[in-house]
C-alpha cells in the first residue's frame, strides 16, 4: 500500500507574557495561552493561530514550545489526505469548514463542520479565503489538508492515509 504524505503538523506554543496587539493583524497573549505557530518570519513574527481560534501574528521572543499536542479544550491539529476536496463546503477568511457531505471520505477521517483550514498540500491557508483555497486545490491529487479542530473521536490509521498528532 503507498504511504501516505509526510506532514509536519504546526507547533503548540505557550505564551511566556502578555502580548497587547498595537495592529489589527497581531494576536493578543496572556502568560499560558496556547497557540500553533503557522509561519515564522525572518523579522522575528509568528503567525499564530490561538486555541480559541483567533489568527495573527505575536513576536517569537513571546513563545516558547510545549511538549503537549492538545490545547487545553482538546483542540488539535488534524493532518489528513484525499483525492479531491469534493464533499467539503468552504467559507470565510481563513477558510473554514462549513459543511462535510454524509459518507464522504472528510467525514471517515474526522473532518467538522467548524474546523480552519490551515495549510493545503504544505501552504500556508492561515491568510486565504474559501475561494483561494478552493483554488489552490484544483489540479492537486491527493489534497492534503492540516486542519485545526477541536478533539473528536478520531484515531491514527496509517494505511487510510491520515493521522491525529
Amino acid at each position: 500500500l503507498p504511504q501516505p504524505p509526510q506532514i509536519n503538523l504546526p507547533e503548540l506554543m505557550a505564551a511566556l507574557f502578555e502580548f497587547v496587539p498595537s495592529q489589527a493583524d497581531e494576536l493578543a497573549l496572556h502568560p499560558g495561552d496556547r497557540a500553533f505557530r503557522l509561519v515564522e518570519r525572518d523579522d522575528g513574527w509568528v503567525l499564530a493561530l490561538a486555541t480559541t481560534g483567533s489568527i495573527g501574528f505575536v513576536p517569537s521572543t513571546f513563545i516558547t514550545p510545549t511538549q503537549e499536542t492538545r490545547g487545553p479544550g482538546g483542540e488539535m491539529m488534524l493532518a489528513c489526505s484525499a483525492p479531491t476536496l469534493q464533499g467539503l463546503t468552504l467559507q470565510g477568511r481563513p477558510a473554514q469548514i462549513l459543511q462535510v457531505a454524509r459518507g464522504s471520505q472528510w467525514e471517515r477521517i474526522g473532518v467538522a463542520a467548524g474546523d480552519l483550514i490551515v495549510e493545503l498540500n504544505g501552504a500556508t491557508c492561515a491568510d486565504r479565503d474559501a475561494s483561494e483555497v478552493m483554488e489552490m486545490a484544483i489540479g492537486s491529487t491527493p489534497v492534503t489538508l492540516t486542519v485545526f479542530t477541536v478533539a473528536k473521536p478520531v484515531f491514527a490509521r496509517r494505511r487510510s492515509g491520515f493521522s491525529v498528532v
